[in-house]
């Protein structure tokens, strides 16, 4: 699973990188010309498992943290090695 958040406060991405790094590897890019920075984050190497139903609550919970930070919870993926096919709302 790959996931990203944007945000305009240094601080509070900061804040939500923190949080986040708790259960995923997370990188906060440079700010962009117009004030913006990126952060993303993965599960990657370590793969989860998820049910339709927990897929639905992680989308909510990003949401919910994300705003809780003033930031915006804006791209995921998610990928299955074994049948090789990418979801994402790209």
């Amino acid at each position: 699973m790959d996931f990203c958040h944007f945000g305009d406060v240094p601080s509070k991405l900061n804040e939500l990188a923190k949080q986040l790094s708790k259960n995923y590897e997370v990188e906060i890019s440079e700010t962009d010309e117009k004030g913006y920075q990126l952060l993303t984050g993965t599960t990657r190497p370590y793969g989860n498992e998820l049910s339709g139903e927990d897929f639905i609550n992680w989308v909510s919970f990003m949401c919910d943290v994300a705003q809780s930070y003033s930031c915006v919870f804006s791209e995921f993926s998610l990928e299955n090695t074994e049948i090789g096919l990418i979801w994402s709302n790209s």
